[in-house]
């Protein structure tokens, strides 16, 4: 894979990756793949996204994708995470730098495709990119665990749009929302929000 990205994605990388060891030789990928593991990982994914706080650090990522930020996804990912691990089916990859957490990935597979859910870095890091470090060494992973596809689900942000050349396609997708209704009261009080926003 990394063979067939043109020669400016690949110097890139190189020089990024050089840069990142010479700050933090002693750089380490931790993978949480089960249940016990996961959940701890999940911890330290959403401490990472805590920091994003402030009008410099909101520039990395749009607000609305911090994690952290939406307390019914949290909890779905707490409620759903360990369970999922279990299964071969979620992992938080964590990249340590001196003594800390200086990226997250939170990953789900959906047979032979890994869904790149969820990424995040220490601002403190930024200028060194260390998502994008990290989200490469997934890559060569799926690779080398017999995955055919990687689905980067993540907005292009100043975060990830370097990651762009990492992949070989790009399509657009939709956010679709769905409500469970029991009562038609619930109905209009929810047009009226959605009128509110028009």
């Amino acid at each position: 894979h990394l063979l067939r990205r043109v020669p400016a994605v690949r110097a890139t990388y190189e020089q990024g990756a050089a840069a990142l060891h010479q700050r933090a030789p002693d750089l380490r990928v931790v993978i949480a793949s089960d249940a016990a593991a996961v959940t701890l990982g999940l911890q330290r994914y959403l401490a990472l996204d805590a920091l994003h706080d402030g009008a410099a650090a909101a520039a990395l990522v749009p607000s609305w994708y911090l994690l952290g930020r939406d307390a019914a996804r949290t909890a779905f990912y707490r409620d759903w995470l360990p369970t999922l691990a279990a299964r071969g089916q979620a992992q938080i990859w964590l990249l340590e730098a001196s003594g800390g957490d200086a990226a997250a990935l939170l990953r789900l597979r959906c047979g032979g495709v890994w869904l790149e859910r969820h990424l995040t870095q220490h601002p403190a890091w930024h200028d060194a990119a260390p998502a994008v470090h990290l989200m490469v060494q997934a890559l060569a992973q799926s690779w080398r665990d017999g995955a055919g596809e990687s689905d980067l689900l993540v907005p292009p942000s100043g975060l990830t749009r370097s990651l762009l050349g990492w992949y070989d396609a790009e399509r657009p997708t939709r956010r679709l929302h769905a409500w469970n209704l029991h009562s038609r009261a619930v109905v209009m009080p929810m047009i009226d929000r959605l009128r509110g926003r028009a």
